[in-house]
């Protein structure tokens, strides 16, 4: 028990790694909203397609209105 006490003793204003901050979580942040993005690319636009009883002009609709 005293072993573990004096680990956390000397552990206890030990900095992080420089990655674990802001810049990382917000390059994860970043990814996250990425592969959002992209799974409503391609998942949005088939369910507009079979709801619309597969229509395509609405689809392209959509995309020109994305873009």
């Amino acid at each position: 028990m005293e072993n573990i006490i004096g680990i956390m003793k000397r552990n206890r204003f030990r900095k992080g790694k420089e990655e674990s901050g802001f810049i990382q979580l917000f390059i994860s942040k970043r990814l996250i909203h990425g592969a959002a993005t992209a799974l409503l690319g391609i998942f949005v636009p088939i369910f507009i397609y079979e709801t619309t009883g597969q229509h395509f002009y609405i689809v392209g609709g959509y995309y020109a209105l994305l873009s």
